[in-house]
This record gives structure tokens, C-alpha cells and sequence, in this order.
């Protein structure tokens, strides 16, 4: 059986859609890993003694911060890191449904006559 320009065009929609897929899984994990990283250090630093030295990697060099600057600055990170997990979240039922859309027009259009 061969395939029309527009089932042809609907397959490669399709085989993108699912890289699509693939690539979003792969940022989401590494953003949930990010996230997850935010969240001990918060655990870690509600642990330090407030006159503690506490210090941060801003790009090569090692800066000196105060715990209560660093816990606002983790906690906005880990704000914006459930921003982007949402963002991420929606990108994926978006992908997920119109992959489910095309799968079921494909089907219903290469899928051989019902036999009476």
C-alpha cells in the first residue's frame, strides 16, 4: 500500500513530535535534578549556624555570602525551576496530544477496510 503525500507528511509530523517528546523528558529530569540539588542545599544551610562562613561558586571564583542572602537566592532559584517544571509539564500534554491526534487520524487512514 502506498502512502499519500499527506500520511507521509503526518508520519514525519509525527516522528518529530516524538523527538520533541524525548528532548522535553531529557530537560525536565535535569531540571527535576536541579531542583532536587536546590532543595538539600536549603536543608543543608537551615542546618549551618547563622555566623557561619558560607560560600558560593560565582563562576571560577568562590564568593563569601551571608546564610540568609544565599537561602534567598537558592529559594528564588528553586522558584524558577517549578516555573520551568510547569512550563515543561504543559509543553509535554501539548506534544502528547497532538502525537495522539495524528496517531489515531494515521491509524484510521492506513488501517485496512473492516471486512463485513
Amino acid at each position: 500500500m502506498e502512502l499519500t503525500e499527506q500520511q507521509k507528511k503526518d508520519l514525519t509530523e509525527l516522528q518529530s513530535l516524538q523527538q520533541q517528546m524525548q528532548m522535553t523528558v531529557m530537560q525536565k529530569q535535569q531540571l527535576l535534578i536541579q531542583k532536587n540539588e536546590s532543595g538539600r542545599v536549603l536543608e543543608e544551610l537551615g542546618k549551618a549556624d547563622d555566623a557561619a562562613v558560607l560560600y558560593r561558586f560565582a563562576g571560577p571564583v568562590l564568593v563569601s555570602k551571608k546564610k540568609a542572602d544565599l537561602i534567598k537566592e537558592i529559594e528564588a532559584e528553586k522558584e524558577t525551576y517549578d516555573m520551568r517544571e510547569g512550563i515543561f509539564s504543559k509543553q509535554e500534554a501539548r506534544i502528547k496530544e497532538r502525537a495522539l491526534a495524528l496517531q489515531k487520524s494515521l491509524e484510521a487512514t492506513i488501517a485496512p477496510p473492516a471486512k463485513k
